[in-house]
């Protein structure tokens, strides 16, 4: 079910696609492991092409409705809650400023 039009992020936009229909559970230990260099697309040493990300969360945001994607909010107060559901999801991308400092 990967996207081949995805030449990175492909990864995250499978579990993005599949979140509604599998069952994940947090098992509390390490189940697999990958190989960490400086030339991986993570380790900030390669320039990274942003528009796959873009593109999942315009799926996600397209495909539910934004309470259902962020069902932690109270959303009796519907301005707040949609405020930080939005400055959560900017800051897939521009990570400056820690969540819990909200």
């Amino acid at each position: 079910m990967y996207d081949k039009n995805f030449t990175r992020a492909h990864d995250y936009a499978f579990w993005c696609q599949i979140c509604d229909k599998a069952t994940f559970k947090h098992v509390g230990e390490t189940v697999c492991k990958w190989r960490w260099h400086k030339s991986n697309m993570s380790s900030g040493s390669v320039d990274i092409d942003y528009s796959y990300e873009v593109k999942i969360a315009r799926r996600m945001l397209e495909r539910y409705d934004i309470k259902e994607l962020f069902p932690q909010f109270d959303w009796v107060d519907e301005k707040l809650s949609m405020t930080k559901a939005y400055l959560m999801t900017g800051n897939i991308f521009f990570p400056t400023t820690p969540m819990h400092q909200w």
